[in-house]
Parts: structure tokens; C-alpha cells; sequence
């Protein structure tokens, strides 16, 4: 048994990710030397004459295939067995998925086989040498995407509200943040004070759900944030937004860590004939439209509306509604036993957010509009 068929895989994702970039080298020699560099990474208890078989074995780097199955090919030419390196480069490999760190694509070669590509997010947090830190760490997560979280409001007049990067020259916000306001009034301002102009505000074709799309006259020049799919309970997120501070006449970006407490996502379903409880948060909508909604363990306050809510792999999951949760304390305004006595805006640090993904139908305008 060789020294290293003991060993534990001690960083999956880095591993994965360096494996990705010899991979997907095009120069022979810079692959080569790539190549050699990740064995003896992975191997560190060889000898050179060990290091060169190793290698041609891998057609010096020229014949491993940029995917999961190739890597895993890759260690057991190695010498490793499967066992040690199968589990953590799964979840890795998971992760960097649900990241949106790597992606997958069709093959310039084969049209039948699939590879892994980085990401545009992916590639710079590798180059920044930051992946494990993103995958583990909230304020990473805040520290990477808070330049694409901007403040909006209209001229001379107090209210504010937030939003953020969708598109090139796009940011997603509530409906109520831009609502009754003339394109001419309203400021885009990102956190060091660039202001952007707007051109265009669209709001959601649902009149119930709070959210619009506002669209400026020139490139952003931010990170576009990704969609993912509603959280699960308990889920952590970051939260970003501009609400008023004390001692300062300007309003800041402010991060707040929380959970996620409730995940209302079927808000349609009724009780013999009768529109649910939960209808109470949209009373002037029909029956054919319900919002999915977040409950989430954190103190947010106005300004905080239009902000996005992210989950642990930097994802959009919601966006903060503050028309919203003043609605919350009406549920179980019958008081049968649920939310009655519960002022859910004070004491206990909830707050509420629109499922993310009721932003797909203004998203499918910025793909038309291309």
C-alpha cells in the first residue's frame, strides 16, 4: 500500500477547481507543467521518477477530460482508490453546482459528451484564490456581491428603498419603492455615491406581487446576481439594504445575518370554497395569483425594501418587502389560534421577502430586449 492511499482528501473544492484549469489549458506546456503541479499536490510522498510515470500515464496532461468522471480517472492513475476521493469530491463538485461556480456545457469535440467549465464567478473567485472561503463563510458572501446592491429614491423627497444587479443595465426592486414616481425623480446610487440615470421602469405583470425592474442608461458595471430556488427552513441568508441609521443623515449599506423562518409557497389554497388566511397579504388579488413568501429571522427597517436576500452560495432567494410584512400581523387576524397576538415587525426580529423567483417574467424582458 503506497503512503498516500491513507491520505483524506483535504481540500475537495480547491482540488476540483485546479484540476478544471490544467484541464482547460490550451497551451501543451502550460498544461503539462499545470498537470504536474496538481500531482504532486495531490501525491506529496513521491519520488520524481514517480511523478513522471504519473504524468504519462495522464498523456501529460493532454488526456483527462474536464468533468467529474475525468478527476476521479485522473486520481485513480494516481493510485488512489476510490473510496477516499468519491464522497468529497461529490459534495465539492454539489456545491460548486449550486454555487454557480461551475457549469456545465457540450463539448467542442464530442457533441455527446458534457464538460465543466468555470463560471464567470467561478473564475474570479479561482484566480482571488477565495472558493473554499465563499463556500463557508456568509461574510464572504456579503463582501463579494455588496458592490452590486444599490440604493434608490426620488429627488428631494425622504423616502428610500434598495435593489439590486440583474442585468447589464438592469436592477430589481419592489414595486411600492418605484411606484407613482416619474422616471425624471428617481436616483440610482450605488454604496460610494455614483449615481446612474434611469431610463425605464417595468413593473411585475402580476399586480400582487411586489416587484419591479428598473433599467439605467448605461452599463452598471457590477457583478449580476443569479437566481436560485426558494430556501428550505432554517436556510442561513445574508441580507443587504440602505435603511436610514442613526447619527448619520445619509442612509448605508447595511448587512444582516438570518434564517430562514417560514417559506409560504402555496399562498393560493383555500378552505371550502373560501380565499385561505394567508390571502390576507394580497387582498386585492384574485384567486389565480399568490406570491411565494419568506419569513425571516431578522429586524429589517424601511429602506431595507427592494434589497436582495441571499442564501449560503450567493444566490438570490428573496427580496425584502416592507409593504409586505406590515401586513403579516393580519394573519390569523380570526384569532384561532396562529398569529393573532403576534406583532411580527416588533419585538421578535422577523421580517418578510418575495420568493426570488417571481423575478423570472422581468428577467425574460431583459433577454428580449438583447
Amino acid at each position: 500500500m503506497r503512503d498516500f492511499d491513507n491520505h483524506i482528501l483535504i481540500n475537495p473544492i480547491g482540488c476540483f477547481l485546479s484540476f478544471l484549469d490544467f484541464a482547460h489549458e490550451t497551451d501543451p506546456v502550460s498544461r503539462q507543467n499545470k498537470c504536474l503541479d496538481w500531482i504532486k499536490t495531490q501525491t506529496l510522498y513521491q519520488k520524481t521518477a514517480q511523478y513522471s510515470k504519473i504524468l504519462s500515464d495522464l498523456g501529460n496532461g493532454q488526456n483527462v477530460h474536464p468533468s467529474y468522471s475525468g478527476c476521479i480517472q485522473a486520481f485513480k492513475a494516481m493510485g488512489w482508490s476510490e473510496s477516499p476521493v468519491f464522497l468529497p469530491m461529490r459534495k465539492a463538485v454539489r456545491d460548486l453546482y449550486s454555487a454557480h461556480m461551475i457549469v456545465p456545457v457540450k463539448s467542442a469535440e464530442n457533441e455527446d459528451e458534457t464538460e465543466i467549465q468555470f463560471s464567470g464567478c467561478g473564475a474570479e473567485l479561482f484566480e482571488q484564490g477565495k472558493c473554499v472561503e465563499y463556500l463557508s463563510s456568509l461574510s464572504a458572501i456579503a463582501d463579494y456581491w455588496r458592490s452590486s446592491c444599490f440604493k434608490i429614491f426620488q429627488k428631494d423627497k425622504n423616502g428610500i428603498g434598495s435593489g439590486f444587479v440583474v442585468g447589464n443595465r438592469h436592477i430589481a426592486t419592489c414595486r411600492h419603492v418605484v411606484s407613482g414616481a416619474s422616471i425624471a425623480s428617481l436616483v440610482v446610487e450605488d454604496e460610494n455615491g455614483g449615481q446612474f440615470k434611469v431610463v425605464d421602469v417595468r413593473m411585475h405583470p402580476e399586480s400582487a406581487c411586489d416587484l419591479a425592474l428598473v433599467e439605467v442608461e448605461v452599463p452598471l458595471g457590477k457583478r449580476v446576481l443569479e437566481i436560485g430556488q426558494s430556501p428550505t427552513l432554517i436556510d442561513p441568508v445574508v441580507i443587504f439594504g440602505f435603511p436610514p441609521v442613526p447619527h448619520t443623515t445619509e442612509s448605508i449599506l447595511l448587512c444582516n445575518r438570518g434564517e430562514v423562518s417560514a417559506v409560504t409557497s402555496k399562498l393560493h389554497r383555500h378552505v371550502e370554497g373560501e380565499r385561505g388566511r394567508l390571502d390576507h397579504l394580497y387582498p386585492e388579488a384574485d384567486n389565480s395569483f399568490r406570491p411565494s413568501v419568506l419569513i425571516l429571522s431578522s429586524l429589517l427597517r424601511p429602506g431595507n425594501s427592494g434589497g436582495p436576500v441571499l442564501n449560503r452560495f450567493g444566490l438570490a432567494v428573496g427580496i425584502v418587502s416592507k409593504n409586505l410584512q406590515e401586513q403579516l400581523p393580519q394573519l390569523g387576524e380570526s384569532g384561532e389560534g396562529d398569529l393573532a397576538s403576534v406583532d411580527l415587525n416588533k419585538g421578535l426580529g422577523y421580517a418578510a421577502a418575495i420568493s426570488a423567483e417571481h423575478l423570472f417574467p422581468l428577467l425574460s424582458y431583459i433577454e428580449k430586449s438583447k
